[in-house]
């Protein structure tokens, strides 16, 4: 069995309940309309945040969005028939 690093196992948990404490305050905050919706959650404002002010005083250096619009993809939705109901 390998030794377990201590210091990255303590990042690790730390990362998890901050996160975990940001969604719930994010939660209480901004409550999602519809639950199938992430992006009406208050998580990831607060995530992206907290990770702003976190990178900045590491100061990790800025990158640059390699998105091409090419990679932007919808999926159709098919939407079920509708069934006609019988009135009884």
């Amino acid at each position: 069995m390998s030794q377990v690093d201590v210091t990255a196992f303590t990042i690790l948990v730390a990362s998890f309940l901050a996160v975990t404490l940001i969604g719930f305050a994010a939660a209480r905050w901004r409550p999602a309309e519809d639950p199938m919706h992430l992006n009406e959650r208050g998580l990831g404002v607060a995530v992206a945040f907290v990770l702003t002010l976190v990178f900045r005083a590491a100061r990790v250096p800025d990158g640059y969005d390699e998105t091409r619009p090419a990679h932007y993809v919808v999926d159709p939705v098919n939407a079920p028939a509708a069934t006609p109901s019988r009135a009884g």
